[in-house]
């Protein structure tokens, strides 16, 4: 645990300082205890994807507020990168592979809802990169992962996470960042919020039923 909290630390410093991203490295790796072949069982976590993920759940965290990036909020991110990672290189069946792109879109909507808008997500990547216009590639590798992820929980759990539209219009008026738009104006980015919201509930319970057996570590700096 002492391990794993310093390398956090030194994964914040590193994001504190807002300088541009261009090396990049493994910061974790750990074992996938279902991967159907022994040299696909060790992954890696890098760098450049995490730093961005970390960000985006500070942002996510502050909401309308002044984001920052802590221990738990790197935390968050490594957890949602680990579990994510493990679900989304699972086989898809064809009929469900060919639903990746449009989950993925879905997965920027309700990204762009959790961390409080379009030019909020821009500012986190600027946060997080160190230029107005980096990680980009990087923001599609883990949209593309996250939907993947959430396509093979569906399918694995047999579960509906689809709201149906009278919970979208129960939501609608509950949700404040929602509720003062017009419905027909926010239905599609309302729709893929509340699943996602559900599917990471899913995922969050499979990391709980396997987490013992992942065997993070973080990966010191030479």
């Amino acid at each position: 645990m002492r391990a794993l909290v310093a390398g956090f630390a030194l994964l914040a410093t590193t994001t504190a300082t807002a300088a541009p991203l261009v090396a990049d490295r493994a910061v974790a790796r750990f074992s996938d205890p279902e991967a159907s072949d022994q040299s696909a069982s060790l992954r890696f976590v890098m760098m450049r994807e995490l730093v961005i993920e970390g960000w985006l759940v500070a942002y996510e965290r502050a909401q309308a507020g002044t984001p920052s990036m802590d221990d738990k909020t790197l935390r968050i991110a490594l957890e949602r990168h680990v579990i994510e990672a493990v679900l989304g290189t699972r086989a898809l069946p064809p009929a469900i592979e060919a639903r990746v792109a449009r989950a993925r879109e879905d997965a920027q909507l309700s990204l762009e809802v959790t961390v409080g808008g379009e030019a909020r997500l821009r500012e986190a990547l600027a946060r997080a990169t160190g230029s107005t216009t980096g990680g980009s590639a990087e923001l599609d590798t883990i949209l593309r992962r996250r939907a993947r992820a959430e396509l093979y929980l569906e399918v694995a759990t047999g579960q509906v996470y689809e709201p149906n539209e009278a919970e979208l219009r129960a939501a609608h008026n509950k949700l404040p960042m929602f509720a003062k738009q017009p419905y027909d104006e926010v239905a599609k980015p309302l729709r893929a919020h509340l699943r996602t919201l559900r599917l990471r509930e899913g995922a969050q319970a499979y990391h709980q039923a396997v987490r013992s057996k992942l065997r993070l570590e973080i990966i010191p700096p030479l």
